[in-house]
């Protein structure tokens, strides 16, 4: 319970005895105008009533002309990933209990309202909106767009991360070779990532802000872009950072098989 429900209609009359009725249990509403009063459901189990409204306390609206679904508290156990760009549009995966596919799922990422994606009643989405600089926020969810979870989840934004080049652009396809990548606003967290072309990523080891180092896989003779992530899911290029895979050298024959 507790929910401001806002009541919308014709007639509403501003005296003692206008009143909100949630399926048997009546509360006394707020009056704005006559087309416009605020009731505060009561506490109730799950489940719909129907929602009428009398200006006597006695006289109701029609019972089966309006409803009202009583849910249970949504809650975020856990978040993927935890932190995202401030230019915003990060898929955040969230994992809890009791979401709704309710058409007002809606994440907050401190201040800022986010559209929901419903998945199951455990599992839905949400994409992280740009930020005007780097902060951690609380991040919550509602089911109705007005009462929002108090899990006290936090995600982080980060400044967005730039490759500028490599140091060397060129490998033997059998892998191994360590790559520095030039760049700006690395972080050093466990889902620091690089990744050659399609390759599946590989973990970064972080240097400095400017700097990161990556041993590279092993891939058929190709040039692939390498991208970096500072989140495991949001990955950077640059037409500059291509890294070459060469042929592997072998050796023949040579001559002569002597010498000084």
């Amino acid at each position: 319970g507790g929910t401001t429900v806002n009541v919308y209609g014709t007639g509403f009359v501003n005296n003692s005895g206008l009143t909100c009725k949630f399926g048997k249990m009546s509360i006394r509403g707020v009056y704005f105008n006559t087309t416009y009063i605020q009731c505060r459901s009561p506490a109730r189990l799950k489940g719909v009533v129907s929602l009428q409204v009398s200006n006597n306390k006695i006289d109701f609206t029609e019972k089966n002309s309006a409803f009202y679904t009583y849910i249970e508290a949504t809650s975020i156990l856990s978040i993927l990933p935890r932190s995202g760009p401030v230019s915003g549009g990060t898929k955040v995966m969230l994992y809890g209990s009791n979401f709704v596919q309710t058409g007002q799922l809606v994440c907050k990422f401190g201040d800022v309202v986010s559209a929901g994606g419903y998945v199951s009643n455990t599992t839905m989405y949400c994409f992280a909106p740009s930020v005007s600089s780097a902060k951690t926020v609380t991040l919550e969810v509602s089911s109705n767009g007005v009462e929002f979870s108090k899990s006290r989840m936090r995600f982080t934004f980060y400044n967005d991360l730039f490759v500028s080049s490599l140091i060397p652009k060129v490998g033997s396809e059998k892998g191994g070779t360590v790559v520095s990548i030039i760049g700006s606003n690395f972080i050093d967290s466990e889902a620091l990532v690089c990744r050659f072309g399609n390759k599946d990523p590989v973990k970064a080891v972080f240097l400095s802000s400017s700097n990161v180092k990556c041993v590279v896989p092993k891939n058929s003779p190709d040039k692939v872009s390498v991208l970096v992530s500072n989140n495991g899911f949001d990955y950077v290029e640059n037409s500059n950072a291509v890294f070459t895979f060469l042929p592997g050298a072998r050796v023949s024959s040579f001559f002569p098989k002597t010498g000084s």
